[in-house]
């Protein structure tokens, strides 16, 4: 009894770790990956209590994909600074992904959304201390994720595999936050739903005024602008700009305190154009066989696809295209969460 309660703490506190996460005087970004970090470390310590029931690879090809990126720009084109960067990498990732190989081996994914689900719902205490403007560990805004799009797409991931009420309910959290990055996809899944022609037409409707609202708001502009000028291919079309930061990205100092040290980071505000800027052709290459995994797993069915598959889906490229996963470590667990579903 003892030896499960041990382990099932360690379980929920890698859940929560890049959610609830905070460090005094320190940019919460850092916080959450330092704690993550230490979770791996203590859910790979504690994997004895538990025996495995299943085989997880999805997570150790992902490793794989790391390991030869590192290989080529840690190794090959070996610069001080970008082995550095590319060693510190690969520590957390190897940490975090073998972490999330051993708890999707011993445990039900249902349990794990459980977790997930409470770290989502005491978002609505701190958001509320928030609003009245008193203080919390996370800050003045935006829960304990300290960014509306995390928000978003943290309920929205709650909506698309939830039914019924709690899917409005979770999709109306995700609108609430008025990011765009889960509450497309949210609101969508809960309209289509009603199987209404009417409803499916308002849809419609709002996804073209949303497209023309994309195109008057100055930050997505701005982001657009960024996207496609291309000039990230030209650094390195084969290998990519490697582990340093980059230019020509949006840039945040996290220099509020150095408790955990000082980090800046740079992204595209997208996970897939920073991993093609970051790496190149050969990390296009490298996740080949992830994708060919994935929408074999979502689409090639005998029976009638599973609404939820559709639906992670969709959320996983819309979200994943415009938020940035280096920026944001929830979206690296939502993403986990998917896999570890597809792959029961």
């Amino acid at each position: 009894m003892i030896s499960k309660g041990i382990w099932n703490t360690a379980c929920f506190l890698w859940v929560a770790a890049p959610i609830l996460s905070f460090w005094p005087g320190s940019h919460p970004k850092v916080a959450f990956m330092a704690w993550w970090v230490l979770a791996s470390v203590l859910v790979l310590a504690m994997s004895f209590l538990q025996p495995a029931v299943h085989r997880v690879n999805v997570f150790r090809w992902l490793l794989a994909a790391c390991l030869a990126v590192f290989s080529v720009h840690g190794l090959i084109l070996y610069q001080k600074d970008s082995f550095q960067f590319g060693t510190a990498w690969l520590l957390k990732a190897a940490l975090i992904l073998s972490a999330a190989t051993v708890v999707a081996e011993r445990e039900p994914w249902e349990k794990l959304f459980g977790y997930l689900t409470f770290c989502a719902i005491v978002q609505i205490p701190v958001v509320l201390l928030q609003q009245f403007g008193l203080d919390t560990p996370w800050g003045s805004r935006y829960g304990t994720l300290g960014q509306r799009a995390g928000l978003s797409v943290l309920f929205a991931y709650l909506a698309v595999n939830a039914t019924g009420r709690k899917a409005w309910l979770f999709a109306l959290g995700s609108g609430l936050t008025t990011s765009l990055s889960g509450a497309v996809v949210a609101l969508w899944k809960v309209l289509v739903g009603l199987r209404r022609w009417w409803v499916n037409l308002a849809c419609f409707l709002g996804t073209f005024g949303l497209l023309l609202w994309v195109q008057t708001d100055a930050r997505l502009l701005t982001r657009l602008s960024v996207w496609t000028d291309g000039s990230f291919w030209r650094r390195g079309l084969l290998t990519g700009h490697g582990f340093l930061p980059m230019s020509g990205t949006f840039r945040e100092d996290a220099l509020k305190g150095a408790a955990l040290g000082s980090v800046r980071f740079t992204d595209f505000h997208s996970t897939w154009l920073d991993w093609v800027a970051r790496f190149g052709l050969l990390g296009i290459a490298v996740l080949i066989p992830l994708v060919w995994w994935v929408v074999k797993s979502t689409f090639r069915q005998d029976r009638k696809i599973a609404s939820w598959k559709v639906w992670s889906f969709a959320l996983g490229v819309f979200a994943g295209a415009v938020q940035s996963a280096e920026a944001m470590a929830i979206l690296s667990l939502l993403g986990m969460f998917w896999f570890m579903r597809l792959n029961k």
